[in-house]
This record gives structure tokens, sequence and C-alpha cells, in this order.
């Protein structure tokens, strides 16, 4: 059983940052709008892991989903893109 933080001397005055780390953008493929909403969609490639598309809702990450190679990634962006088009999305800005 691990030690919780107030209850072990060695972690006692361990803090975590509390400044959160500025998001680095991505490859922006498409931005959707309905009313005041936005969604878009930007693909993130790390090396040796794969390609992320990421889905931003009034930009917050609210979905992810890792593929192991960009055509993997740029298909689910785009099946993402028709279900919110069918939806009533429409092109918005960048």
């Amino acid at each position: 059983m691990a030690d919780s933080p107030n209850r072990n001397p060695w972690l006692a005055s361990y803090k975590p940052d509390a400044t959160p780390r500025p998001r680095l953008p991505g490859e922006h493929l498409w931005t959707l709008t309905n009313g005041d909403q936005l969604i878009s969609c930007e693909l993130r490639t790390t090396v040796d892991v794969g390609v992320e598309a990421q889905l931003f809702r009034n930009a917050e990450l609210y979905k992810g989903r890792w593929f192991r190679d960009r055509a993997g990634a740029l298909e689910h962006a785009r099946r993402c893109r028709l279900v919110l088009e069918a939806d009533g999305w429409t092109a918005g800005p960048p």
C-alpha cells in the first residue's frame, strides 16, 4: 500500500507545479461552428509513438485518439468532420 503524501515524510514537502504548461499548436486541419460553439481538429505527431488526432471544443481539448500513422489520423479527422457536418456544424474561421 502506497503512503499518502501527508503521511510519508519524504513526500511531505512535495508540491506539484501549479503552472500549466502552454499548449503547443499542432497541425490545424479544420474548424467548424454551430452557433457560438467552435470545434477544431489538429494533428500531433510524436516520434516513435504515432499521430494523435485531437478535437478541441472552444479551444479546450475534449477528445483525442492515437494512430500508428498519419493516414489513419487523417481518415479519423475526415469522418469526425462528416458526422459533425451532418449534425449541422458548418465551416468556420481557422
